[in-house]
């Protein structure tokens, strides 16, 4: 029983809101040579993140296309936005939206929202994790984001990997869920 079947959407993460699991997942589509024919995906296109929610688990809504990173995003500095992991957080009495993405295996990104469909927009104008975050370690590949907030309203981010890696990391959120 596909969930979607219409569009490419790989990499889901599920987050809870309000009687409603929302699932964001990777957009993809299909590349293609000069001459029409398909030609093997190098996954450099990736500048969506797909939306779909539901109340029941059987039926489905689809809220579109997410641009989080790219040209048509709001998070310009990126070119792709890969592997997204969203959470919604009780900040100054109302609830915000956290999208965190892959930028290829270069960095993290967060957009935020008073939705959890959007509008979206880029707090940072900058990656949250960088090459240059400090205490990263050995960290060949910056990708494939996780967010939990634990019982005490805690954040963590996950991430990270690769053969050269020394591991997978994980960060200690702001309370601001944008920051260390």
């Amino acid at each position: 029983n596909p969930l979607i079947t219409h569009k490419y959407s790989a990499d889901p993460y599920a987050m809870v809101y309000d009687g409603r699991v929302y699932l964001y997942m990777t957009g993809d589509e299909t590349m293609y040579e000069a001459d029409g024919n398909i030609k093997k995906n190098n996954y450099s296109n990736i500048d969506t993140i797909r939306v779909i929610s539901s109340e029941d688990l059987v039926n489905w809504t689809d809220h579109g296309d997410i641009y989080a990173a790219g040209k048509r995003g709001q998070a310009t500095w990126g070119n792709n936005s890969w592997a997204p992991a969203a959470c919604w957080k009780m900040i100054d009495g109302k609830p915000k939206f956290f999208l965190y993405f892959a930028n290829s295996g270069n960095g993290i990104g967060v957009v935020t929202s008073t939705s959890p469909v959007g509008p979206w927009k880029d707090p940072l104008g900058h990656p949250l994790v960088s090459r240059s975050t400090k205490g990263l370690g050995v960290c060949e590949w910056l990708f494939d984001p996780g967010v939990v907030i634990d019982e005490k309203g805690d954040a963590y981010l996950s991430f990270g990997g690769g053969p050269k890696s020394d591991g997978s990391k994980i960060v200690k959120l702001g309370n601001d869920m944008i920051s260390f």
